[in-house]
């Protein structure tokens, strides 16, 4: 049986989160299932906490691992950029160009689509 543990989201280092997104992923049947049990079972007693409160709405929400996809592919593209500016150095004198050449790739991936 392998082990597998859950991954903090971190707020600072964008590039983290696609692994996070990714990992949770892996939990949400997981996530369902306890849901299912606490709420429609009534096996195990309701943690009225705004945390579980938060929980239950995303299990509500039949599109909710769709958006976490759709994240997780729009963070993947923009990972070498985020890489590239959380640097201890300055990046600013650089961030025009690069975001530039940022949204018109975003343009024209988007534009593949569209036809």
């Amino acid at each position: 049986m392998s082990l597998r543990i859950l991954v903090f989201f971190c707020k600072h280092w964008w590039v983290e989160n696609v692994n996070v997104s990714e990992r949770g992923l892996l939990f949400w049947p997981h996530v369902k299932h306890q849901d299912k049990t606490v709420r429609w079972r009534g096996e195990l007693p309701n943690p009225n906490v705004e945390s579980f409160e938060e929980v239950k709405i995303r299990c509500a929400d039949p599109v909710f691992t769709v958006k976490v996809g759709i994240f997780n592919s729009i963070a993947r593209e923009i990972n070498t950029f985020l890489t590239m500016y959380q640097a201890v150095h300055p990046m600013l004198p650089f961030l025009s160009e690069d975001m530039h050449k940022l949204f018109k790739g975003q343009q024209s991936a988007q534009g593949q689509f569209s036809d």
